[in-house]
């Protein structure tokens, strides 16, 4: 059957005490090979113990479930270098490529209605940065997906290399 958030809190509560503590979540996430940062995890201990009691029970528990799966997910996007800041830089150079290839093509169509010299330089000097733009572009996304496989495959390597020790 599924997992839930009751079974991985029976889990975590090794000493049976119906509450977990820092030290026992944290033991639980290096059991699962769950690398997060110190300031990450007290963050999340911190949002689960609504009570502030020190402890976490089975109710904080399952109540901070989503936050802590989305911390995990943000962990491990972190890791591989899909931070959100690389997310929204990504988006923003989509957005501007968008922008650019709109003002090309009304460029281009205005320079070949117009019959001057002055056009028909525009209109060369168009089609010459068009292929750069496209040249680089097909570059850059050619790159990306190897960095990302190699990110991928350093980070496997790290966890097949900790399990070994």
């Amino acid at each position: 059957g599924k997992v839930t958030a009751a079974d991985i809190f029976k889990a975590c509560d090794v000493d049976d005490s119906d509450e977990i503590s820092m030290e026992e979540l944290a033991d639980y996430m290096k059991q699962l090979d769950i690398r997060l940062s110190p300031i990450r995890l007290e963050r999340l201990f911190a949002f689960c113990d609504t009570d502030g009691s020190g402890t976490i029970n089975q109710m904080e528990f399952e109540q901070g479930w989503e936050y802590i799966v989305d911390e995990m997910a943000n962990d491990l996007l972190e890791n591989v270098g899909l931070s959100p800041n690389h997310q929204i830089f990504t988006i923003m150079l989509l957005l501007s490529v968008a922008i650019m290839v709109i003002a090309f093509l009304f460029l281009a169509i205005t320079s070949y209605n117009n019959e001057d010299g002055f056009a028909s330089t525009v209109q060369s000097l168009l089609v010459v940065a068009s292929s750069t733009v496209v040249t680089q572009t097909k570059k850059s996304i050619n790159e990306d997906p190897k960095m990302l496989r190699e990110k991928i495959h350093s980070f496997v390597n790290d966890d097949s290399d900790s399990k070994e020790k």
